[in-house]
């Protein structure tokens, strides 16, 4: 399948925004603020605040599981669905980086922690000390439902700003039960972002969330994938796989079927139109109308064979005379 980049505006604006949420996030949730409530904060205000503002030049979802689970409910297409997933994922390590190097140009020091992903507690002491199973397990979850709620608060792809605030006040608890035990923010995007920033720390440990990026990109993704299937199954009643497997691969043809015709009047741009040549048109010979060719022809009268008719007055006054 060709990929066509069908929606440059709204890829640019996933990208921005996912940027800008990873900032504001991060630089809310900085260890020296010390509570996880203003990580939550940041993240879900955030969110909200961008749907308001650049709402009306994307779908507003800035996190690759919301993506996801709009594709696999049929909401989105699979080469719209990739574009917003690599848009997310640059935006994130781009905003990270800058929220990383803003704390360091701040504070004089390398020794930064942005609120990036990982388990174990390797960096302060953490509440938590969540070992790798445990991690699994709440990145799962909190996946799910995240999904779930994404799910059931939007009617179609697009995040207006009622379902914007149901998914920002889910995001909120999530990040806030999350933060303390695995750094979480339920967004992939923003953990490999965060993952990338911390190579630049002198912390020790500083490679541990480049290591772990494994689990909070593959148990976020199953518990998206999982959350998006039991709301179908709960919406409809039932689920069939079959009739599930054909609307993918409709999906997947109606995209070939784009991308053919992008191509075609791309070639049909670029071959010179030929030049025509407009004949003359040719002389129509006239037609005599049949009622023509019927009339006789009317001859002339000359007015010297027409007897002159005598007018009344010159008649009487024969009458009179002859009666004298």
């Amino acid at each position: 399948m060709a990929l066509s980049f069908e929606n440059p505006k709204e890829y640019i604006t996933e990208l921005i925004g996912t940027m800008i949420l990873v900032i504001i996030g991060c630089l809310f949730g900085f260890r020296l603020y010390g509570y996880s409530m203003m990580a939550a904060a940041g993240f879900a205000l955030t969110f909200v605040g961008l749907i308001y503002c650049i709402g009306k030049y994307s779908n507003c979802h800035f996190n690759p599981l919301i993506s996801l689970s709009m594709f696999i409910s049929g909401k989105m297409k699979a080469n719209d669905t990739l574009w917003y997933v690599l848009a997310q994922i640059l935006g994130g390590i781009i905003g990270a980086l800058i929220a990383f190097f803003t704390l360091v140009i701040a504070y004089d020091s390398w020794d930064m922690l942005i609120n990036a992903d990982y388990y174990g507690g390797y960096f302060y002491n953490m509440e938590g000390h969540v070992e790798v199973v445990g991690a699994m397990i709440i990145e799962f979850f909190l996946a799910f439902i995240l999904s779930y709620v994404t799910m059931k608060a939007t009617e179609s792809k697009k995040i207006d700003m009622k379902s914007g605030a149901v998914i920002a006040t889910a995001m909120f608890g999530l990040i806030w039960i999350g933060y303390n035990l695995v750094g979480t923010a339920v967004n992939p995007a923003k953990s490999i972002g965060t993952a990338f920033a911390m190579m630049f720390s002198n912390l020790e440990g500083h490679f541990e969330p480049l290591i772990q990026l494994w689990l909070f990109i593959i148990f976020p993704a199953l518990g998206a994938v999982v959350g998006t299937f039991i709301y179908m199954i709960m919406e409809s009643g039932e689920f069939d796989l079959n009739k599930y497997l054909s609307s993918i691969k409709k999906n997947k043809s109606e995209v070939a079927e784009d991308a053919d015709d992008a191509e075609y009047s791309e070639e049909a741009v670029e071959e010179p139109a030929a030049e025509e040549t407009v004949d003359e048109p040719e002389e129509i010979p006239e037609i005599e109308s049949e009622e023509e060719d019927a009339l006789p022809e009317v001859e002339s009268v000359d007015e010297e064979s027409v007897p002159e008719i005598e007018s009344e007055e010159k008649i009487s006054e024969d009458s009179e005379t002859k009666t004298e």
